[in-house]
């Protein structure tokens, strides 16, 4: 897989991925906890709104890019789905206090890896539609984001997004498209 998307328990990954994958999300769509992995294939570009508009843009569903989820409740064993240089999207729910807590410890243990050294990693503020979602330079604050970001240098990029709304899902598949599109020795496609 061209990427991992990790976070802690219930931080909006699955949603994240359907919503990137075109598929429709809205306060009723079902989500249980990931135990395990899901692979999922990404389209490079956003969904066409209507057949002329796809034939016109070139639209090709099977321009895709893989990612593979891992459950939150399997942090213990992300560690074995690392491999150097793999980019890495981590989702935080933005609107639980407690969660972010433990995502910044996960997020250190992380950036601290041997085999992520060179890794970027693209922090989503996930459920950032939720009226008791933390604003993002509180966020930033709690998490030291500032302190975490400078010391990783260009290797972090923060985005808050929501899945139900759409807000912020078009910068991560750019994001995605920017750095998870390589071959097997890492070198972009995109060239």
């Amino acid at each position: 897989m061209a990427c991992l998307c990790l976070g802690p328990i219930s931080s909006g990954k699955t949603l994240l991925l359907r919503r990137l994958q075109n598929s429709a999300v809205d306060e009723t769509t079902p989500t249980v906890e990931t135990v395990g992995t899901n692979i999922v294939q990404v389209p490079k570009k956003a969904p066409a709104k209507s057949e002329k508009e796809k034939k016109r843009k070139g639209w090709d569903e099977r321009d895709t890019i893989g990612l593979r989820e891992v459950g939150g409740s399997m942090a213990p064993l992300w560690a074995s789905y690392y491999s150097p240089g793999k980019p890495i999207i981590y989702t935080i729910d933005s609107s639980n206090l407690f969660q972010v807590s433990i995502a910044t410890v996960l997020l250190m243990e992380m950036l601290a890896h041997e085999k992520l050294v060179g890794s970027k990693f693209l922090i989503v503020l996930a459920k950032s539609d939720l009226t008791n979602r933390k604003k993002l330079n509180y966020l930033k604050f709690m998490m030291r984001l500032d302190n975490i970001a400078s010391q990783a240098g260009s290797r972090i990029t923060i985005e808050e997004a929501s899945a139900l709304t759409g807000n912020g899902v078009e910068n991560i598949r750019k994001w995605i498209v920017e750095n998870c599109d390589c071959d097997e020795y890492g070198a972009s496609k995109n060239n």
